[in-house]
């Protein structure tokens, strides 16, 4: 081989080998990016054209960051639960107190956007107790019937 050929053939294998590496370290960022958690309490759920926005405030007892006004958008990415259970959105409140778990990344306007929401947690009991009196009210209805 010419020594031309040979030096075109190292730099190409180094460009490859880089290439990958770079791309491993990028997919290993994007596939385990880091999420804060939050708490705050839900003030208005808006729909509009099929998409649910939800305002919160962020509680006194979280760092600086998170306390004042944000909104998020829910998607079918983003997991509903309570007390490890999933729930529909419809079971979302106005005043409800929820966890947040979402990306580090913050829309820079008012109320702040938060982007990458994937988990919202109620932590309220008043869930259970809503759903609880609708069950008691099915047994009765069963047991007259």
């Amino acid at each position: 081989m010419k020594k031309g050929t040979k030096i075109i053939c190292i730099i190409l294998g180094v460009l490859i080998i880089l290439g990958f590496i770079f791309w491993t370290v990028n997919y290993i960022k994007i596939r385990y990016i880091e999420k804060d958690v939050f708490n705050a309490k839900i003030e208005k759920i808006t729909e509009y054209e099929g998409i649910t926005t939800v305002l919160i405030e962020g509680l006194d007892t979280n760092d600086i960051n998170h306390r004042g006004k944000f909104d998020f958008v829910v998607t079918e990415k983003t997991k509903l639960l309570w007390r490890g259970t999933k729930i529909e959105l419809s079971d979302l409140k106005e005043g409800q107190t929820i966890s947040i778990t979402a990306a580090q990344e913050v829309l820079l306007k008012y109320p702040a956007g938060l982007t990458g929401v994937t988990k919202v947690t109620v932590l309220d009991d008043e869930l259970y107790k809503k759903r609880n009196t609708i069950i008691k009210k099915r047994e009765k209805f069963k047991i007259q019937c």
